[in-house]
């Protein structure tokens, strides 16, 4: 970076940086933004230009209207020899300007920089001030918090986590899948994607890899078009899709609630009370029709149209009730008592 007049180490380092990503390195953008800098700073009484005067002043030009930019491209030979003026007048007095030699030093360079002038033949320019207002720094992503563990990620919260979005206590030395049986639930552990996992619309815990190569276990808790939230311990952690897509190779672990706390597979052949549930769920879902019948074996009939709700749903069309199958009816029954990702 080179501000006229040889200025840059008027510049910090920081300052630099915001400049080149604001203007992109554009030589009429770089001038505007250094030039509103310049006046921000002499309006500060500060010696240098820091990354927060040169933020501001990068807002307010991008903050100017097409008619106002064209106006700047107008703008005297003058007043750039103004703006270097300062700033050479603000290095000369070691960024004082409450004196009356600073301000003749800044009347000098105006009138004629090789002469000198007196300062009371011409009065001081008043700076316009701009706003200088902190930007809130971008926040950290989530590989960076875990991989500084800034978020408690151990598989034991998790778990507790887990167990806590279906409103059960985790118990001290006991086996969470253990207690989760006892509760009526049973635990699934697979791979998938996280259109999977919408279609469960249960809560799960993900194992996430940072770039350290260490892993983590998070609660994921909600999913909209956008933003996935994880939870962490008790720490609750929005973050985009894309963000979670780089951090997780489909691994996951979840609870559902097996029909009359059976979470065996209901296939050809089978019969008892889990058959009987299946079919009345499917007749549930599919009030066009009425003859499903109350029969408590599992028929060729209700094989045809357990694939019919298979393929509507984008499952494997293999006839056969398994975990997956079971949650998603479950979901579609919409048991209001059951923890989801989503209501919609």
């Amino acid at each position: 970076l080179k501000v006229a007049g040889g200025l840059g180490e008027i510049f910090d380092s920081g300052a630099k940086k915001v400049v080149y990503r604001y203007s992109g390195g554009i030589p009429r953008l770089i001038n505007v933004i250094c030039d509103r800098a310049l006046l921000g700073a002499y309006g500060r009484e500060q010696r240098k230009i820091t990354a927060k005067i040169v933020r501001a002043a990068a807002t307010e030009v991008a903050g100017e209207s097409g008619d106002s930019q064209k106006a700047r491209g107008w703008i005297p030979a003058y007043l750039v020899l103004f703006v270097a003026a300062i700033a050479a007048a603000w290095w000369w007095s070691d960024g004082d300007f409450t004196t009356g030699e600073s301000q003749a030093a800044v009347v000098e360079a105006i009138v004629n920089p090789a002469q000198n002038v007196a300062a009371a033949e011409i009065e001081p320019v008043e700076p316009r001030m701009i706003d200088t207002a902190e930007e809130a720094p971008p926040a950290p992503s989530l590989d960076t918090m875990l991989a500084t563990s800034q978020l408690p990620s151990d598989p034991d919260l998790a778990m507790s986590a887990l167990l806590n979005t279906w409103g059960i206590a985790r118990e001290t030395g006991r086996d969470a899948c253990e207690q989760a049986q006892s509760e009526g639930l049973a635990c699934l552990e697979q791979r998938g994607s996280i259109g999977v996992l919408q279609q469960l619309n249960r809560p799960a815990i993900l194992t996430l890899t940072d770039s350290n190569g260490d892993r983590h276990d998070a609660v994921l808790i909600g999913v909209d078009r956008n933003t996935a939230t994880l939870r962490f311990g008790d720490v609750s952690q929005p973050i985009p899709g894309g963000e979670l897509s780089t951090l997780w190779f489909g691994e996951y672990r979840l609870l559902w609630q097996p029909p009359n706390g059976d979470p065996s597979i209901i296939r050809r052949g089978s019969r008892g009370p889990k058959v009987l549930w299946l079919r009345d769920s499917l007749a549930a879902l599919d009030p066009q029709r009425n003859d499903y019948g109350r029969s408590d074996i599992f028929d060729e009939e209700l094989e045809r149209r357990l694939i019919d709700f298979q393929r509507r749903n984008r499952l494997d069309t293999d006839g056969i009730a398994g975990q997956q199958t079971q949650i998603i009816i479950n979901s579609q029954l919409g048991n209001t008592a059951t923890p989801r990702l989503s209501d919609s």
